[in-house]
């Protein structure tokens, strides 16, 4: 069985004669052809006769065209903000961002990959593989992911909490970039692969966002929710059940769910992603209570989880944040937290 077939009857849940091997053979590839890794990102020549070499010498069943995140943001914006490093290639500097300055997105054009730059030469290295291995070996060409690229123009940190504070620009962003890996995978594609693979580890570092805190918004969502123009705005906080979470991981945002003062709960609201709390992540003063007293008697309202309003517990009024025998404190503080906001930001 060719090595192609055996990738594609995986692929396709067919019998094969055994697992293809396809690992991610970089670094190696240019030791065991005894050359410099810096030359193996600079010379598509290089790199595709280092994978020829592998499967030739150890018979894996695919050459990857995989060798560092910068080819698209050389070709984007220059290599101001790329260091080349003799064991490692290029290495993208966050502190020398291209897009420090994010007006800059709007001076940046989608590469042409069948010209000069090192997307091209990715593209070249994949003809000459396709010529060597006469289409019976899988060619995994490679593109980095929306958000890789966005991070890499942008900077990690900077992305993460732009998510946050712009995002119209983080969706023109990932917009431009989307285009570019569709360009760029389109072109690898005509020159031979049959699989592209695409890099997106900065995707891992956004988890499922925290529905206990709230975010200022407009009447139509910048992501896309439209909500009424009579709801009031959302107060941005950071979730008092994260206090250890850093202004960076500690920002979650909800996005289309409708808010209901008095503390009313959506049906379409996610469920806590804090293990025996309420929906809105916070203790119950209820249930804590009921622990400390060893009873099942129902409390009394004011004496329920009072974290903000959209508590499904039903908190007190803005003007009955004072603390109480029985309350949980932590509650206490976030509810005396989010009146602050609100009154801040309501001008009372």
């Amino acid at each position: 069985m060719r090595p192609l077939d055996r990738v594609r009857g995986v692929v396709a849940g067919e019998q094969v004669d055994h697992l293809p091997a396809q690992p991610m053979l970089m670094m190696f590839a240019a030791r065991h052809a005894g050359i410099a890794y810096v030359d193996y990102t600079r010379d598509g020549m290089k790199l595709a006769e280092s994978q020829l070499k592998v499967v030739r010498d150890f018979g894996v069943d695919c050459v990857l065209m995989c060798s560092d995140p910068a080819r698209e943001v050389i070709d984007i914006a220059g290599d101001d903000s790329v260091r080349w490093l003799e064991d490692q290639g290029p290495v993208i500097l966050e502190e020398r961002a291209a897009l420090l300055d994010k007006s800059r997105l709007s001076e940046f054009k989608v590469p042409d990959p069948h010209r000069d730059g090192r997307m091209c030469d990715r593209v070249r290295s994949i003809e000459i593989c396709w010529r060597e291995l006469g289409g019976d070996t899988s060619i995994v060409g490679w593109v980095e992911g929306p958000l890789a690229l966005s991070q890499e123009l942008r900077g990690l940190n900077r992305i993460m909490t732009d998510i946050v504070d712009d995002p119209t620009f983080v969706r023109d962003l990932m917009d431009f970039a989307s285009e570019v890996a569709i360009v760029y995978a389109s072109a690898q594609i005509d020159a031979g692969a049959d699989t592209i693979g695409m890099s997106d580890a900065a995707a891992k570092t956004l988890r499922r966002p925290c529905p206990a805190v709230a975010t200022t918004r407009p009447a139509i969502d910048p992501l896309g929710s439209p909500h009424s123009p009579s709801s009031p705005a959302h107060v941005r906080k950071r979730c008092p059940s994260h206090p250890s979470n850093g202004d960076l991981a500690g920002r979650h945002l909800r996005t289309g769910l409708p808010y209901e003062p008095g503390g009313g709960e959506s049906r379409s609201r996610p469920r806590s992603c804090h293990p025996g709390k309420c929906l809105d992540g916070h203790r119950h003063a209820e249930r804590d209570a009921r622990k400390r007293r060893g009873s099942r008697q129902k409390m009394p309202r004011d004496l329920r989880c009072i974290s903000h309003r959209g508590c499904r517990m039903r908190g007190f009024p803005a003007e009955s944040a004072g603390e109480s025998p029985g309350h949980d404190p932590l509650c206490v503080r976030a509810r005396a937290r989010v009146v602050r906001s609100c009154n801040a930001s309501t001008g009372t």
